[in-house]
């Protein structure tokens, strides 16, 4: 990985923080299964999960160009076969301004200073138009994720998809759209059922789980 992206406090910080996800994903996926990094930031999910993936391959979301270079040399580095997109999900698709605060603060805003200009793109839309393998397994962590699963309902619905990662922003998601109460009731709509993982500063994680429709 980059070593001047890595030596930010901060960065080194939230990686420490997220021990335990890191490794309840890494000891549930197949080596065929089809990885959704949303929020990849720089790579550290699409390069560690996709280390063990063989037949299936990595889907990563990145908004922000900065962190989008990093994450499209963190992958060469490490030989992954993915896929990236230099977008955020969300339920609606076209331009809309992110402020950029530091490594990993990054969230819509109206705000002119300290602002960027970013595309915006349902995820339903996107991969209909790409003609991608649906997720097996997702990772969200992006200060809107209640609007990136609003805009992904229908693919997971109709998806096999097993395990949703979720990262919920209490302190600053009723701002940008939806609450945590609307995250949770999405996802238990979709028939996948929660499990509390942890928190972080104010935040909580948690582990959303479901059979595969084949079982």
């Amino acid at each position: 990985m980059s070593l001047a992206r890595l030596g930010e406090w901060n960065f080194i910080d939230d990686i420490r923080s997220e021990r335990e996800l890191f490794q309840r994903i890494l000891s549930i996926v197949n080596s065929d299964d089809v990885f959704y990094d949303i929020g990849a930031n720089v790579g550290i999910y699409s390069c560690l999960v996709g280390n063990q993936i063989e037949s299936g391959y990595v889907i990563s979301f990145e908004p922000t160009p900065e962190a989008f270079t990093m994450l499209e040399l963190n992958v060469q580095r490490n030989g992954i076969n993915a896929e990236l997109f230099n977008v955020a999900l969300s339920n609606s698709s076209g331009k809309t301004q992110m402020s950029v605060r530091g490594q990993t603060g990054h969230q819509f805003s109206n705000e002119g200073t300290g602002t960027i200009e970013i595309e915006t793109t349902q995820a339903d839309e996107l991969i209909k138009k790409h003609n991608l393998r649906p997720p097996d397994i997702c990772k969200i962590d992006i200060e809107g994720e209640y609007l990136a699963l609003d805009g992904f309902r229908e693919i997971l619905a109709e998806s096999e998809c097993y395990h949703v990662f979720c990262e919920i922003h209490t302190g600053k998601i009723e701002a940008i759209g939806g609450s945590a109460k609307d995250v949770e009731h999405l996802l238990q709509e979709l028939n996948f059922d929660l499990e509390y993982l942890g928190d972080r500063r104010g935040h909580y994680f948690v582990e959303a789980t479901r059979m595969s429709q084949t079982d």
